[in-house]
């Protein structure tokens, strides 16, 4: 739910001030936009990390064989997702040329 409000409020950012009868500086304002989207994509490489745990390494089907997922790729696969969310996050938000760009 955070998600997705973040994800419209960074959207529509600085509409909602607008009409809330806030004024701010350009540069405040701008700001706050990048917190937002920051926010957004920590919130959203959170949010996969959680389904990936709930619907892939402790999902009903792994429970019922009895077969432990091994430490490592949980891990592994966490680490992956941050850094994935990372190089996002540097690349959309902040411009930062990255190796994909």
């Amino acid at each position: 739910m955070l998600a997705v409000l973040l994800l419209v409020l960074n959207q529509t950012w600085p509409d909602p001030l607008r009409f809330a009868g806030v004024s701010l500086s350009v540069k405040l304002a701008a700001t706050l936009g990048t917190v937002v989207a920051t926010a957004f994509w920590i919130v959203f490489g959170y949010a996969v990390g959680c389904l990936l745990t709930v619907f892939v390494w402790d999902s009903p089907a792994r429970r019922r064989s009895g077969v432990p997922v091994p430490k490592l790729l949980t891990q592994l696969a966490g680490m992956a997702i941050w850094i994935t969310t990372a190089t996002i996050l540097l690349a959309v938000v902040y411009d930062v040329p990255t190796w994909a760009s």
